[in-house]
């Protein structure tokens, strides 16, 4: 069954929450560590596609237009 967004990050703080603990045998650790990264892979991509899809409002000469979320712009007006 494949998880959506959340239900993957729940599972993968469960994930890290068991392996910071320490209790796992080393053969449990490795499977948890696969898992995990499988889950980091899998909300990585559901985010690149959420970025894709976002749009925005932006003014452009005095008027609005609906254009493409760039992160790495919002990020150069906050610096600002």
């Amino acid at each position: 069954m494949k998880l959506n967004f959340e239900q993957s990050m729940e599972k993968l703080e469960e994930l890290i929450s068991e392996l910071e603990q320490g209790t796992l045998s080393l053969e449990d650790s490795i499977k948890a560590s696969e898992q995990a990264a499988k889950l980091i892979i899998d909300c990585e991509k559901y985010l690149s596609q959420c970025q894709g899809k976002l749009e925005i409002l932006k003014k452009e000469d005095g008027l609005l237009a609906i254009g493409q979320f760039d992160a790495e712009e919002e990020n150069e007006h906050e610096l600002l």
